[in-house]
């Protein structure tokens, strides 16, 4: 395990932090996460854009847009691995959640696995690059929301 065990916990923070504010759909929240650098891959070609999305308010605008169609998500994830090298890490993180859309009955179950990559700042440790794999993305009709 390279880095300190206050390492390991503060990137399984900032992980956890990132899918509270998704959670509470809390746009200056996730903003927080990120270094004014930070891009996100993946995301908006999955919801039939392009490109990555890149600096903090771009990726929280980009969520907020989608934030506005749901009526609430529930994001849990589950850091995998976490491997830190001086004032850089990579991690890992494989994350479950359950959206619910106005007026529909049901809900979306999605199944991701992030790939990231995070930088020390004098704030902490902070996302510079997420890229989001979906690996699943099921509306389940039947289920009461």
């Amino acid at each position: 395990m390279a880095g300190s065990l206050e390492d390991h916990n503060a990137i399984r923070e900032i992980t956890s932090n990132y899918a509270a504010a998704a959670s509470l759909k809390d746009t200056k929240g996730m903003e927080r996460v990120f270094t004014e650098d930070a891009r996100v891959s993946g995301v908006a070609e999955a919801m039939g854009g392009q490109g990555d999305l890149v600096g903090p308010k771009v990726i929280c605008d980009f969520f907020g847009k989608i934030f506005e169609q749901i009526q609430t998500v529930t994001q849990m994830p589950h850091t995998a691995s976490i491997v830190v090298s001086g004032d850089t890490a990579t991690s890992t993180c494989d994350i479950v959640e359950y959206v619910k859309h106005p007026g529909v009955d049901g809900f979306t179950i999605v199944v991701g696995h992030y790939d990231d990559k995070l930088r020390r700042t004098p704030e902490g440790w902070r996302f510079y690059h997420r890229i989001l794999s979906f690996r699943i993305f099921q509306r389940v009709a039947e289920a009461p929301a």
